[in-house]
């Protein structure tokens, strides 16, 4: 029972930590730097960020899902959740089975 407790607050403080991973190691673009940008370069910069986010794709050339670079990590690390959580699950069920039917051969 505190074996499967422990693996499970492993699992959950990986899924956690995994989630916040790129939050901790972002950093803003002026950070560390001795020189400020202006604020015409930030303007310029906004600017730049506000057409890239209504034409995300400048040359023409769309990408599909597993080609883009913003959801190329995206849709396999979903897939490969689902895989390994599903094998946690059938692993689960198969030893609550085992137990439940030794419960039952030991209460005869």
């Amino acid at each position: 029972m505190k074996k499967c407790f422990i693996f499970g607050m492993v699992f959950a403080g990986m899924f956690i930590l995994s989630s916040l991973l790129p939050f901790a190691l972002a950093q803003s673009a002026g950070a560390g730097s001795s020189s400020n940008p202006t604020l015409e370069e930030q303007l310029k910069l906004a600017k730049e960020r506000v057409i890239m986010t209504y034409n995300p794709h400048p040359t023409g050339t769309p990408c599909n899902v597993w080609t883009c670079p913003q959801t190329m990590f995206f849709y396999p690390s979903i897939i490969v959740i689902g895989i390994v959580s599903g094998c946690i699950i059938f692993i689960l069920l198969i030893k609550s089975r085992r137990t439940l039917n030794k419960a039952k051969r030991d209460f005869r």
